[in-house]
């Protein structure tokens, strides 16, 4: 940690790690995962599961949370725009490896993205070729 500046007089504030919501379809595994990263999971599992995704991410929200997804329609219109705006973010993780290990490097990749910009009312993608966003309009 810096010393503070003659100029600032305050510590500068610590990088919180990220608060994640899970939806049903993301392995319970990678919950733990990324804890052992020091991250915030919750997930569907077991009160939440069966719900449509727009109410699972308007509970997110309500819990300032980011919500990630493996489910997707090709055109990413199962969340209305207005619902992303009001978001901590909505992370869609698509890739056609489904191992283990794979899920794990995915998420360090969002992890290292996350540390250096922020999802906050935005659609998030994460896949093979990186981490990219489309900023919402209503």
């Amino acid at each position: 940690m810096t010393r503070p500046t003659k100029k600032s007089k305050t510590w500068p504030k610590p990088r919180s790690k990220p608060a994640f919501f899970f939806d049903e379809n993301i392995p319970l595994h990678l919950a733990g995962f990324l804890r052992s990263y020091g991250c915030n999971v919750e997930t569907a599992h077991p009160n939440r599961l069966g719900l449509d995704d727009v109410v699972q991410l308007r509970y997110a929200t309500k819990q300032q949370r980011i919500f990630l997804t493996f489910d997707a329609d090709p055109k990413h219109q199962q969340f209305p725009a207005r619902r992303i705006l009001e978001s901590e973010g909505v992370i869609i993780i698509s890739t056609d490896d489904q191992s283990a290990a794979h899920y794990q490097q995915l998420l360090l990749k969002l992890l290292n993205f996350l540390e250096k910009a922020s999802v906050t009312g935005q659609l998030c993608f994460v896949s093979d070729a990186g981490v990219r966003t489309r900023r919402m309009t209503e």
